[in-house]
């Protein structure tokens, strides 16, 4: 377990959205981050040999985070301009994946959270960032989820919260691991 204070984070954060539901619809009407000003958009993910998405016009972003946990704390937003929900697609896992190919580095973390898990914004998107500080959570026990190769869950009492991670093991089951 590792805490530090991070004032910034409590002083620029977004203030949270109240949600009620795991799976709220969009609403243009609430902050979103279409609202994003091009300089906060640190750059556009394209892949010209296996394209991310069928639609050609999708725009999948890595956006400066306003209230960042840590330094380099930026957000992966898939689709930005489809206005999804904050609810994992099949894009997002394989931006994810794909993003976690290009790092070379251990510390490397790809991250989502839900909104009833803490998400201030209702608009899919995942969180970047190293995490330089030892974790046992690699060391706990994982189980299969509903026999699906490659995602894990862990639920207490063998960690403090519910979660789940996909793992590929091999860049020769990429497209397996994809499905």
């Amino acid at each position: 377990m590792f805490s530090s204070l991070n004032v910034e984070r409590g002083e620029l954060r977004r203030k949270p959205m109240r949600f009620k539901n795991i799976k709220e619809p969009f609403n243009h009407l609430r902050w979103n981050f279409t609202k994003l000003h091009e300089n906060e958009i640190l750059l556009y993910l394209r892949c010209e040999d296996r394209p991310i998405s069928e639609d050609a016009l999708d725009r999948h972003v890595i956006a400066v985070n306003a209230s960042p946990l840590e330094r380099d704390h930026s957000l992966i937003i898939p689709a930005i301009n489809k206005c999804l929900p904050q609810v994992l697609t099949p894009t997002a896992i394989r931006i994810a994946a794909d993003v976690m190919l290009l790092v070379a580095d251990d510390s490397f973390n790809i991250l989502f959270n839900s909104l009833l898990g803490q998400a201030s914004v209702n608009h899919l998107h995942m969180h970047c960032l190293y995490w330089p500080y030892e974790s046992d959570l690699i060391y706990r026990r994982f189980e299969t989820l509903n026999d699906l190769s490659n995602v894990y869950i862990i639920e207490p009492p063998h960690w403090i919260c519910s979660a789940f991670a996909f793992q590929l093991t091999n860049m020769s089951e990429y497209d397996t691991f994809l499905r």
